[in-house]
């Protein structure tokens, strides 16, 4: 018998079969994944200039699909959602031109990989340079491949980085849609639709070239397709579902095992469904899950992710290189916190030891001798420290990195779900089991970064205290829901609140220099592996080039020293001369 909640399910997905939120959701999808999979065609071929045959071919899908979405729309209905995607695409092109990517890794490895495709490097057959060159050429590249084409198509380098709010905005528009059908209405639904676009890691990296915060909305719109999937099919969700999971491929290894673990719990689900069925039973179904998920993985792997999946096993490396196999390399120990590392947690116990402590970003640990992580243990649920607030501004944090209200969050939510039998709730429990299937399929989830869906976990426990008679639980639940924006809020601020605060410092440096040495070419003395190149022509300093330096090296005197960071030196050291002669340093 099905419960009163399933019921409304029920209705409502056979009362509205297309909603417009759907086919936006879609589309705001495929704007990421048109040009990034036309890229890697074009590269596969070999094209030498790829630019216009990837516009015309981005172009042509686009038609397509527009026609395919919104054919049967009225005049007045195209327009106000042509106006519509257009202004949410102005807005966010315009905060993250005047907000710049101040982030370790953005203006590392990832600027490596865009300005080697922006200078025409074909990833497939020649190298990136870079330094070192493994990241660049071995790690997953839709996200650059995206980046390049609108930091080609704009002419402004910052604007590549909006495939974070592309994505949030797509997943928006679809949540919105799964929790109408899941029967939840009015400001609850807005509510849960918000907490969950802008989710913990998607709000700490939506200014940066980081690619947790993009992979965080496509693993939120893969788990919410999987489960409509099963309980209230439309053509569009198989639509959604292929888009966002094959664009995960392209963005993050970690995709390979969420993915895998999505379809094989899907599929498991779906056969125990059937089994309920009296006889003769439609394992036609069956075959069609099966279906689109070969497709989903199969495209995922051999086409937007060629380079590095295919390239790899080419080149007689591990799949997953440089993450995996016999010669990896091992990027995740030197992220972990001493408090992790005092002896062999495993990965159950690291994630709880994570999601319970104090919010915290990288430490040093031979400054904090080693146990500074230890010194206040785990903190009481609900409770907010200065020091945290000032943690969660990064957006790599290492402890409790999914906010400093989430912990508390998901033990009452917990405690919500079972008051209202929330097991009885067929969609919430299978969203829940997806959730953790993907979490701890992967032993370093103690690190938001790399585990961004576990943020669902409080949204799938809240689903049915919200659609019970309790006027208690529902009042309770409706309180968390509204922690859960402050939560992520508070994120998404203390984003904001950096780029602001580095991005002012960064224009007043260039300003300076403008004002001593004037307008013009310039070469910098660069130390550490972080770029400044990208934001070459601010204020009318042209930086020809970035040349390393080394302790042989002794730099000149007359340089301006330029950087971002709030707690170092600087970075650079710019020389005015010309981008036809490069400066001599002397030895020292």
């Amino acid at each position: 018998m099905l419960t009163q909640a399933q019921e409304v399910i029920q209705e409502s997905s056979v009362a509205t079969p297309h909603n417009a939120s759907l086919r936006i959701a879609v589309l705001f999808v495929a704007m990421v994944w048109v040009p990034a999979t036309s890229m890697q065609i074009a590269f596969i071929v070999g094209l030498k200039d790829v630019w216009v045959p990837v516009s015309i071919l981005t172009i042509a899908m686009f038609l397509v699909l527009y026609k395919y979405l919104f054919s049967k729309l009225s005049y007045k209905s195209s327009l106000v959602l042509c106006i519509s995607v257009i202004s949410l695409i102005l807005l966010a092109r315009a905060i993250d031109k005047f907000l710049y990517d101040s982030t370790g890794d953005g203006r590392w490895y990832h600027e490596d990989a865009i300005l080697g495709v922006l200078h025409g490097i074909n990833p497939v057959y020649q190298e990136i340079p870079a330094n070192p060159v493994v990241f660049a050429n071995h790690y997953p590249k839709a996200s650059w491949y995206f980046s390049a084409f609108v930091i080609h198509l704009v002419r402004s380098y910052q604007v590549g980085k909006i495939y974070h709010f592309i994505l949030m905005f797509g997943c928006a528009a679809y949540s919105w849609s799964f929790f109408r059908r899941t029967g939840i209405g009015g400001m609850p639904r807005l509510l849960l639709t918000v907490v969950t676009a802008l989710a913990p890691v998607s709000a700490s990296q939506m200014l940066s070239y980081y690619v947790d915060g993009a992979l965080s909305s496509l693993l939120t719109m893969t788990i919410l397709s999987a489960v409509s999937l099963l309980y209230f099919p439309q053509q569009l969700d198989r639509l959604l579902f292929f888009l966002s999971a094959s664009l995960a491929f392209g963005l993050k290894f970690t995709a390979v095992p969420y993915i895998a673990s999505v379809a094989v719990v899907i599929l498991l689900a779906r056969i125990t469904i059937l089994c309920r069925k009296p006889k003769p039973r439609p394992w036609r179904v069956l075959w069609g899950d099966i279906g689109i998920v070969m497709v989903t993985v199969g495209f995922g792997i051999v086409v937007i992710g060629f380079t590095p999946y295919v390239t790899n096993i080419r080149s007689g490396l591990h799949i997953l290189y440089p993450v995996m196999g016999s010669n990896k390399i091992d990027v995740v120990k030197a992220q972990m916190p001493a408090v992790l590392r005092v002896r062999s947690y495993n990965r159950f116990e690291k994630f709880f030891i994570s999601y319970f402590s104090y919010t915290r970003e990288w430490v040093d640990d031979r400054k904090m001798g080693g146990l500074a992580f230890d010194k206040r243990g785990l903190k009481i649920p609900f409770k907010v420290t200065r020091s945290e607030l000032i943690a969660q501004c990064a957006p790599d944090i290492r402890l409790a990195g999914w906010g400093v209200l989430m912990s508390g969050i998901t033990l009452v939510a917990a405690i919500l779900f079972l008051s209202a039998k929330g097991w009885q709730d067929r969609v919430a429990t299978l969203a829940l089991v997806l959730t953790l299937t993907t979490t701890f399929i992967n032993p370093e989830c103690w690190n938001a970064r790399f585990a961004p869906q576990v943020a669902l976990l409080p949204i799938f426990l809240l689903l049915p205290a919200l659609r019970t008679t309790s006027r208690f639980i529902k009042g309770c639940a409706h309180l968390l829901g509204g922690l859960l924006l402050v939560n992520n809020v508070l994120l998404a601020g203390g984003a904001i609140g950096l780029a602001i605060v580095k991005t002012k410092r960064l224009n007043e440096a260039f300003t300076r220099i403008a004002q001593r040495g004037g307008p013009g070419d310039y070469w910098g003395l660069k130390e550490g592996s972080m770029h400044l190149i990208q934001f070459s022509g601010l204020r009318g300093i042209k930086i020809c080039g970035e040349i390393p330096w080394s302790p042989e090296k002794l730099a000149p005197s007359g340089g301006f020293p330029v950087g971002m960071s709030l707690s170092s030196g600087p970075e650079l050291i710019l020389y005015k001369g010309s981008c036809h002669d490069q400066p001599q340093f002397n030895s020292k």
